[in-house]
């Protein structure tokens, strides 16, 4: 649904490029999968293509999404945890990874996703 991404100078960020969209899929049995397809490159770059899977738990005390990443598109993300913090809104939920410094500024970045809802479900 959106993508926020900001340097603490406010500068804002586009690493999916702009109109990007994807699809997670958490499980009950605690397995997950991400797709993000990039949108059109705002600096005449191509933005990667993001793809990952594994097993998941969350974190009540801290509301923090463990992903325990066990393949990837990307070879650097093989093997890790990835931590989001994690906010509801009614049918949306927000995940945010911890800062990180980048060029020397801080980076926040803030993903929404929607829940699709099939005809006939209601939860």
């Amino acid at each position: 649904m959106s993508y926020e991404a900001r340097r603490s100078d406010r500068t804002e960020l586009f690493p999916f490029g702009i109109g990007a969209t994807g699809m997670i899929i958490w499980t009950s049995d605690g397995s997950f999968a991400a797709q993000i397809r990039p949108g059109e490159a705002h600096d005449g770059g191509q933005p990667n293509y993001i793809a990952y899977y594994g097993t998941w738990n969350f974190d009540e005390a801290s509301a923090e999404l463990l992903h325990d990443v066990e393949g990837a598109l990307g070879a650097t993300m093989l093997g890790t945890v990835q931590r989001r913090h994690v906010s509801f809104d009614g049918d949306h939920v927000t995940l945010a990874p911890p800062p990180r410094e980048v060029e020397g500024t801080t980076v926040t970045m803030s993903l929404t996703w929607e829940r699709e809802r099939h005809a006939g479900t209601s939860s």
